[in-house]
């Protein structure tokens, strides 16, 4: 067979931006296997060598195979730092911990001064600053975790260090590129390698900012790195592997252990003569030649910094006579952290297993970071149908949860139980303190409105991430208890005046109003069935006592000095509007639905239209006093007055929240949140390259039109199943399929969808009426190599710190990072998603008040984005409403994009660790070629 070489050669240092040569390949022959693999290139002593092979006329690379000649290799004539600029390296390393190896050869083998310091001149940022001033330390190693730890103490703890080397663990790019802002001239440099192939195997000086995953680089001098597949074959560029690594520092072997020696030492098969260590690393290479690493592919792990065998704990809790079968698994905390979670059969005595006795007696035999920190007892240990352990069928490693109901015991317990019932809208008495919160229909939003409530009741202020660790009543009073108190302010009301300031949400929406004031894009209409023997009158006054109630439905707007300002008026009257009965559906809502002026009093409208069996409630109200949560507490509301209850007095008032929103507080906490949402959005901005039927419009449009389609039982009950799995809620499982969805028909990676949230994060905000709602850019990387449950957990941790920053406004963010606007899109995301998670307590309120008479549809004939996907739960299915940009799709191609996203649905629900790459892309969705950039190997 002819085979075709092609050689790419990097001279000089082997790091990014090396100059490259690419040397014409001549056309030889060979033997049919292609055994004569790598060509020596003379003359190059120190070089970088890619050697890409293909064979017959396929055209598709057989591998990729990367080395470095030259010197030693750790600390002489190495390519990877210049030790003739080093003057003083910090040794930061133990003895046993091989980086130290670097530091103490490092130094004598170069002429260098080695400073030993004692453990806190390290580990603490204050002395560790004045022990780098003390010694001129101009060079240092760290471990990721310290290097983030002193980061976030004091970044100026490394003023006057000239280069630092990570590792340890994969890096954190949010905390190298900070490092990089404050002190650019500084060489920071990734080290990878495991201690069996002398400190670093491949190295990587960062010289750019990175979203996530900075690259380990390429390999030191004389050393070797590949990418195989399980059956060692070499992989091509962006094709994932085992990563090996070879060269003069692989070590000997294990002591005492020939057996593991053998199976992870070998002999180089692509290097006659040389040794090479399996990592056990997931990596590939990068299209400019770095390798990138992607996790472990068998059950080590790291905790706390420490590699861990699974396999070597397990056999532990075997030897235990009480046990007879263990499984351990790394789980997610939800912030990225890996924590151990044993699985244990007992002996059938019929005792059980005392779980504190096993943890003392495992303690004697291991080290703290290999303790699990939870143990729980099954009956048996889930097997696949070809006999191996079902890892995903273990129940999730959190403290048991019984359906038997269980009494508070402490104060707090009774208190926190009478706050999930508020929250939940489920009876006080029938919530056992050892119930999970997302169990009982818990969701983010639900878990927002908690922590606020929390601080209120408890002067406790409980992170979001806290409510997903700490998910029963039990664990949440027992936080609560041990945190330190953080006195809860109350939202003041504000003396009389002739105006009032706006909040940021309505300044936005004012601005847009205003530059369409014909349009009722920003109209929130609403439809509900009543009685047919409803009395007009009485809805006519419970109305206008409603109106009396809330300040903002007599609120209007005015300009003042150039500034824009809100007014109340003292009595406004609501008049019903008796809408024609012969009206079709469409016809109804437009001749209902019409713009408002926002200088006039009420920026609210309520109708009705006789049916024959019914009545309905049809109400509109200007997005800029009222949101969808607001829409609930006015129907509610309704409900009761209309019943004759009485409603408790309202304390303060919309206009009192826009002026607290003002103060130098909430100021001075939205200055923190500022500084979290810069760094999401740091670097290039991604634009979203969904493929249109049309050309976008230079100026945007907003003509739209929606479909509905339906994800079944089956599917639904899936999606719900991988929730509970995952410690995520139903709305983080839908946002990673949206995303995914995305990412496969535009072919990219990194992805920022839209999506609102309730911005009620004060606990005396519940019971107002008003515009709250902000809109979050959620930003996510579905890279293709990840499985959609890796995909999910790293939407889960990113959702959470979002909503943790949800009252930074969404205008503020456009202002702070887009230098220029692009006027046929959205700023930032022309995507929305958005859960209909509200609304579910007013279908439950409102089942004994209102009959389940037939609502008509009517279309939305305006699209704010390209595309908008609201979905809700109803009788046990998903009921999905895509709103869509007509001008840029046609309805048949949003026909198929919807079936297609029920297809992958059921597709990720199956096979949760499914890789995005391998779902499967319906072909022919669009009439003309799908345009989706595909990834090529070409030189």
């Amino acid at each position: 067979a002819d085979c075709r070489a092609r050689w790419i050669i990097a001279e000089g240092n082997g790091v990014e931006g090396s100059a490259c040569d690419v040397i014409q390949p001549d056309l030889m022959s060979c033997d049919a296997d292609c055994s004569e693999d790598f060509l020596p290139v003379a003359g190059k002593p120190r070089m970088l060598c890619y050697i890409i092979y293909t064979s017959g006329s396929t055209g598709r690379p057989k591998g990729v195979m990367v080395e470095h000649g030259n010197a030693v290799r750790l600390v002489r004539g190495t390519n990877y730092i210049d030790f003739s600029k080093v003057r003083r390296i910090l040794q930061t390393g133990a003895l046993e911990f091989d980086p130290s190896t670097f530091e103490i050869w490092g130094s004598l083998l170069n002429g260098l001064q080695l400073v030993i310091t004692a453990k806190d001149n390290i580990i603490q940022a204050h002395l560790l600053k004045q022990t780098i001033r003390a010694h001129q330390i101009d060079t240092m190693w760290l471990s990721a975790p310290l290097l983030n730890q002193l980061l976030d103490a004091d970044i100026d703890t490394f003023h006057g260090v000239l280069r630092i080397i990570a590792g340890g663990e994969a890096l954190s790019p949010a905390h190298i590129n900070r490092l990089q802002r404050r002190y650019p001239e500084m060489e920071i440099i990734n080290g990878y390698g495991p201690t069996e192939n002398s400190t670093f195997s491949t190295t990587f000086w960062i010289k750019s900012e990175y979203k996530e995953n900075i690259p380990i680089g390429y390999p030191v001098s004389n050393s070797t790195a590949y990418v195989v597949d399980p059956y060692d074959n070499l992989q091509p560029v962006g094709i994932p592997g085992e990563i090996l690594v070879g060269g003069e520092g692989v070590a000997r072997g294990y002591l005492g252990d020939p057996e593991k020696t053998m199976a992870m030492f070998l002999d180089d098969p692509f290097k006659p003569g040389d040794r090479i260590y399996r990592t056990g690393d997931l990596g590939r290479w990068l299209p400019g030649g770095a390798l990138q690493f992607m996790g472990r592919i068998d059950q080590q792990v790291k905790i706390r910094g420490f590699r861990v065998e699974l396999g070597e704990i397990e056999s532990v809790f075997r030897d235990d006579r009480r046990v007879v079968d263990a499984v351990v698994i790394a789980a997610d905390d939800g912030t990225g952290s890996k924590y151990l979670a044993a699985y244990l059969v007992a002996e059938h005595d019929g005792e059980g297993l005392d779980v504190d006795s096993i943890r003392d007696d495992l303690s004697k035999r291991l080290p703290a970071h290999m303790i699990p920190s939870y143990i729980m007892e099954l009956d048996s240990i889930p097997l696949t149908s070809n006999g191996k352990v079902d890892r995903r069928a273990l129940p999730e490693p959190v403290f048991p949860v019984t359906k038997d109901y269980t009494a508070p015991e402490t104060p707090t317990e009774e208190r926190m139980q009478s706050l999930w019932a508020d929250v939940l809208s489920i009876p006080a008495d029938t919530l056992s303190v050892t119930s999970d919160f997302f169990d009982l229909g818990g969701h983010s939003l639900r878990a927002t409105i908690l922590t606020a409530r929390i601080h209120k009741e408890f002067n406790v202020r409980v992170a979001l991430i806290e409510i997903f660790t700490s998910p029963t009543i039990r664990q949440l009073s027992n936080f609560v208890d041990q945190a330190a108190k953080q006195a809860f302010k109350w939202v003041d009301a504000v003396e009389k005046m002739d105006y009032y300031f706006l909040s940021a949400a309505q300044q936005r929406l004012y601005i847009l109003q205003q530059m369409e004031p014909q349009s009722a894009a920003y109209n929130i209409p609403q439809v509900f069935p009543l009685d047919a023997d409803i009395d007009i009158d009485r809805l006519e006054q419970v109305f206008n006592e409603l109106v009396n109630r809330h300040e903002v439905f007599r609120t209007f707007f005015a300009s003042l000095e150039e500034e824009t300002v809100q007014r109340v008026v003292e009595k406004v009257d609501i008049a019903i509007e008796h809408v024609d009965r012969g009206a079709s559906p469409q016809d109804l809502m437009r001749q209902f639905v019409r713009p408002f002026d926002l200088s006039r009093a009420p920026l609210l409208r309520v109708g009705i239209l006789k049916r024959d069996n019914d009545v309905l409630l049809l109400v509109d109200i200007h997005h800029i006093i009222s949101d969808g949560t607001s829409v609930d507490v006015l129907i509610n509301e309704f409900l009761a007055r209309y019943d004759g209850e009485e409603l408790t007095p309202l304390r303060i008032q919309y206009k009192d929240y826009a002026h607290w929103q003002h103060s130098q507080e909430v100021k001075a906490r939205i200055q923190e949140e500022e500084r979290y949402w810069l760094e999401v959005f740091s670097g290039p901005l991604p634009v979203l390259r969904l493929p249109t039927d049309f050309e976008r419009p230079q100026v945007q449009a907003y003509a739209g039109r929606t479909h509905s389609f339906t994800i079944g039982h089956r599917e639904t009950a899936a999606v719900n199943g991988l929730g509970k799995q995952t410690g995520t809620t139903l709305f983080m499982v839908l946002l990673a399929l949206f995303n995914t969805w995305l990412a496969k028909l535009s072919g990219q990676e990194d992805i920022v969808v839209g999506a609102p949230v309730a911005g009620r994060g004060h606990a005396d905000l519940a019971p107002i009426i008003g515009m709250f709602v902000n809109t979050l850019a959620l930003r996510n990387t579905p890279d293709m190599t990840m499985t959609f449950t890796e995909f999910l957990l790293q939407v889960k941790k990113r959702t959470l710190e979002a909503f943790e920053n949800q009252d930074y406004q969404f205008e503020d963010l456009v202002e702070n990072v887009l230098k220029s606007r692009d006027i046929s899109r959205n700023p930032l995301f022309d995507v929305m998603f958005e859960l209909g998670n509200m609304g579910e307590e007013l279908q439950s309120a409102a089942e004994a008040r209102m009959p389940t008479g037939e609502v008509p549809e009517y279309e939305n004939t305006t699209s704010k984005f390209d595309m908008t996907l609201v979905i809700t739960r109803a009788g046990g299915e998903l009921r999905a409403i895509l709103t869509y940009n007509v001008q840029l799709f046609k309805d048949e191609t949003i026909r198929r994009l919807s079936d297609y996203f029920v297809k992958l649905a059921g597709q990720v629900t199956e096979e949760p660790d499914v890789r995005l790459c391998d779902l499967q892309m319906t072909e022919g969705l669009f009439d003309g070629k799908l345009d989706v950039p595909q990834f090529e190997v070409d030189f």
